[in-house]
């Protein structure tokens, strides 16, 4: 990517592609790693301290990705409410009772009404957690199986005992 061109949002593509890569719950280190390979040389220190960093510079164009998908996920549900709506009159026209009750049970499945259909509250708890941790610059987030063996590689900030 060249250096230096900024977005209409006053952000250089980097940054818009580290927003979206914490937006889909990547961590900040590994966000940052896969947008600036030569983090790879950085301690893991220096890593959370400039993906930190970044993080609150692009914390607004974070929290716009995921507010933007929130309203893309609510026009689905209802566009695919009416369908099923739709649906359902059809087979009830149609003297069709067992498709009215499978759109029954799909409107259900829909509005989270069955056991079969995931929660969304761990996802809602992920995107609070990153929000709130874009707002604490330089404090280290918990180690993922990439820091560790970034650390085998790169070595550790602490000095050996």
């Amino acid at each position: 990517m060249s250096r230096g061109i900024k977005l209409a949002n006053g952000l250089t593509p980097q940054d818009e592609q580290y927003a979206a890569l914490l937006a889909q719950g990547s961590s900040q280190a590994a966000a940052y790693r896969e947008v600036w390979p030569e983090a790879e040389s950085m301690s893991l220190g220096q890593l959370y301290t400039v993906a930190s960093r970044r993080a609150c510079k692009v914390r607004a164009r974070v929290e716009e990705i995921i507010a933007e998908a929130g309203r893309e996920t609510v026009v689905s549900v209802v566009s695919l409410t009416r369908e099923i709506d739709e649906d359902r009159a059809l087979a009830y026209d149609e003297h069709n009772a067992g498709a009215a009750v499978q759109a029954t049970k799909l409107k259900a499945q829909l509005h989270r009404h069955l056991t079969k259909v995931p929660s969304t509250e761990g996802l809602l708890g992920g995107i609070a957690g990153l929000i709130a941790s874009l707002d604490r610059p330089g404090q280290a987030e918990d180690e993922t199986p990439e820091d560790e063996a970034h650390e085998a590689k790169n070595g550790s900030d602490t000095p050996a005992p």
